[in-house]
């Protein structure tokens, strides 16, 4: 099994060189206390300035510390006179006081002795009473404000990317009208709520030196095309449906059919998603940009999905059906029909006489999920099925995968995402520099240039994205290099194929699963007789 790891990176890190003490920042995800502390270990007490300038920087940059602005020595213990003898933590956020027991003190001759170390803040006034009538006891009498950085905002997206599998109920069945993988809206539906958010609450240590806090960062929300920003909310600037491209969200035109695609409709060639409240009828075709659902049937009808999925909630019947998506396609059952797919087809009862090829898997996926008579199912990387009948002259193949080409092409996808994500991080800043200053004629010039660059940027990165993460799947999802899995009733003389390697059984098994081992360079069989 493949899986992507998230590398763990330091936050920061001090350099001494020849002409100047550096700090590096990893990452603008960095709590005060925890880089106080560690400065501290390093022998550095910042400012405020330059802990200011370092809690508002972003990760990449270096920050020098030079003499002017940290002092490296740390208050440690302190005789005040005969009597008094004052230990201060080295992050000078506390003090204790431990009283000499041969000398008598008040408390105001304590308070001035403090406010003449630099104590000035915390001070505890009934501590240093009980420091008095406890001498020779260490008792803390100033304690600091520890600083309380800010929260970043939250965005709550009110719908998610629906998966277009279908979930079995305890009984095996998908329940095809319930499912609604076309989620459409109307203009000025919310379609995200942000949180802003919070300042962070400054601390103070007992010298009365400020101690920031990191204000919490703001969240642009992750929507594309349709969808208007307003203040805290991300709202729907049309009537449509939504569509993802990775975690971004965007309202696309959606064509609605309130009945049946006949000879009231004709046939349909749409930009967006199509969704049909009927069935499409023999003879018919429907084209779509994006998704594709039917909350019928299609019966000797041809429907294409040019760049998303298609969902049937009835089945897919008769020879004249030619289904294909260069995503996703799932049905409850497909008789005598044609399927293509780039990815994934999912069907849940059975499949009866049909061609069907898929770009990954083949998934006849309900427990009473069937394959009956004569089909020539052909997939990328997987198939699966929970029974088979009357299945001598049935042709599964599976063309395989190369998992080491594969490794190879994510990690190609992983640099180029890696660079574009960078372009786009300086993009960005850029574009928000020019924002603040609109009122030059010559910065909008420079933001209709960018802007422009910057979605097209977008895009390409979105696509990277997605090409990476169906690589991704396919390894996590696929034993060896291609694998079959039967449930039971295989007949004797049924051939499976998985990469050009064929496989006759010799006798009738209630279940088998064979997978090609790069390894090995051979077919790996387990089996269970009746």
């Amino acid at each position: 099994m493949f899986i992507l790891k998230k590398r763990q990176k330091t936050k920061f890190k001090v350099s001494k060189t020849a002409d100047g003490i550096y700090l590096h920042l990893y990452s603008s995800d960095i709590n005060s206390y925890e880089l106080l502390n560690y400065l501290y270990q390093s022998g550095i007490t910042p400012s405020q300035a330059v802990l200011t300038r370092i809690l508002n920087s972003r990760a990449g940059a270096v920050i020098r510390l030079d003499q002017d602005i940290f002092a490296q020595e740390h208050l440690c213990n302190l005789n005040l006179g005969n009597a008094l003898n004052l230990s201060v933590s080295s992050d000078r956020m506390t003090a204790y006081l431990n009283i000499n027991a041969s000398t008598e003190v008040s408390e105001p001759y304590i308070l001035d002795q403090l406010h003449k170390a630099g104590i000035v803040f915390g001070i505890n006034i009934q501590a240093i009473n009980q420091a008095i009538n406890n001498p020779g006891e260490p008792i803390e009498i100033a304690r600091g404000r520890y600083p309380v950085d800010g929260r970043d905002a939250q965005i709550e997206y009110l719908h998610q990317q629906p998966q277009i599998k279908p979930v079995l109920d305890e009984n095996g069945k998908v329940d095809y009208y319930e499912l609604g993988y076309i989620i459409g809206v109307q203009a000025g539906d919310i379609i995200a709520r942000r949180q802003p958010a919070i300042p962070g609450q400054p601390g103070m240590n007992i010298n009365g030196e400020e101690i920031p806090a990191r204000n919490g960062h703001d969240k642009n929300f992750a929507v594309g095309n349709g969808v208007i920003v307003n203040d805290e909310y991300a709202l729907a600037e049309f009537d449509g449906a939504l569509s993802w491209s990775n975690n971004t969200v965007s309202v696309i035109r959606m064509l609605v059919i309130p009945g049946d695609v006949d000879f009231s409709v004709g046939n349909i060639s749409f930009m967006g998603k199509v969704l049909v409240e009927g069935s499409i009828k023999d003879g018919f075709k429907v084209e779509a940009d994006d998704d594709i659902e039917v909350r019928g049937g299609i019966s000797n009808a041809i429907v294409i999905s040019r760049r998303g999925s298609i969902t049937v909630h009835k089945g897919i019947i008769g020879v004249k059906s030619l289904v294909c998506a260069q995503k996703n396609i799932a049905a409850k059952f497909a008789q005598e029909a044609t399927l293509e797919s780039g990815q994934n087809i999912f069907i849940n009862e059975y499949v009866l006489r049909c061609n069907i090829k898929s770009g990954d898997s083949v998934l006849i996926q309900g427990r009473r999920g069937i394959i009956l008579g004569h089909n020539s199912i052909c997939a990328r990387a997987k198939i699966k099925a929970a029974n088979i009948q009357n299945s001598a002259s049935l042709d599964l193949r599976v063309e395989g995968i190369n998992r080491r080409l594969y490794y190879e092409q994510i990690k190609s996808l992983n640099t180029e995402i890696e660079e574009r994500e960078n372009r786009l991080g300086l993009m960005s800043d850029l574009i928000r520099t020019y924002r603040n200053t609109l009122n030059n004629p010559q910065t909008v010039i420079k933001l209709q240039q960018i802007i422009p660059e910057f979605i097209h940027l977008s895009e390409e990165f979105d696509s990277l994205v997605e090409k990476r993460n169906h690589l991704v799947n396919i390894l996590k999802n696929t034993r060896g290099e291609g694998v079959i899995e039967i449930g039971g009733g295989l007949e004797a003389g049924m051939l499976l194929t998985i990469k050009q390697n064929p496989i006759k059984l010799k006798e009738r098994l209630k279940s088998i699963s064979i997978y090609y081992d790069p390894d090995e360079q051979r077919i790996v069989i387990h089996s269970n007789k009746f």
